[in-house]
């Protein structure tokens, strides 16, 4: 005998599915509330930054034309407003209180915080509101005086070259922008197309060139061609000052505050970090990871080098900052997104550089080298057709130019510096890579601090 379903029995499924959708439509709403969370959090940070950069720096550039500080301030403002309205953030995120004023700028300082209402999606159904988020940023207002040579301004980051100790150019140089040393430059250009350097040079212990020593009055000597071949093209070259100031290569900004800054950035990436260890390389540099599913080259570890082997590395998505030596053997082009910081040596070897750097900085090493052992040296087969973006940095060690002719838009900042093949750096202190380090004026430089 067929037993008949009981009527209580029906419309039982129908509560089970009904709870089930509830259940999955509130995990689809905390993913939607999460995910608009981020993105928000990391807009305004982003504008945060670049306001009170701006503001530092239309502070600097109004303080050199002798500006009032009520006038400083209100260039300032004017500024920030107009980097908050190309970025569509309201002037109503910018809250302040009698004690705490938003923007709060200073003669030395500039802050921004921006405060933005919580996205819920999962709130407004529930008739909750109310929650607000809140990013903010500070930026050291640089100082205003300068050498008004050729450099525009005291610090190392102003220059295309900066060498503290002895600056050696052997080959072939194309610069534009100016070049300080602390000591002195000895330059051996030979070629059939006359190298420059647009922004002159500075130095403390004088210039030579095949032991002519360079300067003095006239500015440039009889023999120094003035056409753009030969050795020197003096027409595309600035000035030589023999008695620049003395500007200290671990000044403002701090090496350490520079380097803990692209630590935390590092370290804030998702899903992994991206400050390298003895313990997680494996998982983080694999190559999996940065460039599925091509694997055409792998990651060790010797107890103290992270070294890249095989074809076509990449490392993506930077910053990236390694504990330890950092040393690229790959064939093929390595391609790099981002700074890279080491702790250690930078080895760049390999076939072809293309490198583009973030926060101002293509590659930063906090080693202390040696004349053996520069803290980064390039040496790459394929020289002509290696470009990078951002600064070469080793504030504590040597610098060492020995591959190729590599093409740098940015600044090469060491201890000392060594090229022996041909070089071409570009100093542009607008480029979108060098904004923590200039903020917006092409003779003073912000610099975001704690």
């Amino acid at each position: 005998m067929i037993r008949k379903p009981m009527q209580k029995d029906s419309g039982q499924v129908l509560v089970i599915v009904t709870l089930l959708l509830v259940v999955l439509l509130g995990i689809s709403a905390a993913a939607i509330d999460s995910g608009m969370d981020m993105i928000t959090v990391n807009h305004l940070q982003n504008v945060s930054n670049a306001s009170a950069l701006a503001g530092a720096t239309e502070i600097a550039l109004a303080q050199s034309k002798g500006a009032t500080e009520a006038n400083a301030e209100a260039a300032a403002k004017t500024t920030i407003q107009g980097v908050l309205d190309a970025n569509a953030i309201p002037s109503s995120y910018l809250v302040a209180t009698e004690t705490n004023p938003d923007p709060n700028i200073t003669s030395t300082l500039v802050q921004v915080s921006l405060t933005a209402p919580h996205f819920s999606f999962l709130g407004r159904v529930l008739g909750l509101s109310g929650a607000f988020m809140t990013q903010s940023a500070k930026a050291l207002v640089p100082s205003s005086s300068g050498s008004g040579g050729s450099g525009g301004g005291v610090s190392p980051f102003n220059y295309a070259i900066f060498s503290d100790q002895p600056l050696t150019l052997t080959s072939a140089a194309y610069i534009t922008g100016g070049v300080h040393c602390n000591s002195t430059v000895s330059l051996n250009f030979s070629g059939s197309s006359g190298s420059y350097i647009t922004g002159g040079i500075e130095d403390i212990g004088g210039a030579y060139w095949n032991g002519n020593a360079l300067g003095g009055n006239p500015v440039y000597p009889s023999w120094m061609n003035t056409s753009n071949s030969g050795a020197i093209y003096a027409a595309n070259t600035g000035t030589f000052n023999n008695n620049a100031p003395f500007i200290p290569i671990a000044g403002t900004p701090d090496p350490t505050t520079l380097a803990d800054a692209l630590n935390k950035q590092a370290d804030a990436k998702t899903p992994q970090t991206h400050v390298i260890t003895k313990d997680n390389w494996k998982s983080t540099l694999h190559p999996n990871y940065l460039d599925s599913p091509y694997i055409g080259y792998q990651w060790t570890f010797d107890g103290s080098t992270f070294i890249v082997s095989g074809s076509y590395p990449k490392l993506q998505n930077g910053p990236w900052y390694f504990e330890g030596n950092l040393q690229n053997t790959c064939g093929g082009t390595f391609t790099v997104d981002g700074a890279v910081v080491a702790t250690g040596q930078i080895q760049l070897g390999g076939t072809q550089l293309l490198s583009t750097g973030s926060s101002g900085f293509a590659f930063y090493s906090l080693s202390v080298g040696s004349e053996q052992n520069p803290s980064i040296s390039t040496s790459m087969s394929n020289g002509p057709t290696s470009k990078a973006t951002g600064t070469f940095y080793a504030p504590y060690g040597n610098i060492s130019l020995t591959g190729g002719n590599p093409i740098i838009t940015g600044s090469v900042i060491g201890k000392k510096v060594t090229a022996t093949n041909g070089l071409t750096v570009t100093y542009d202190p607008n480029n979108v890579s060098n904004q923590l380090l200039t903020g917006t004026g092409a003779s003073s430089r912000a610099n975001l601090t704690k």
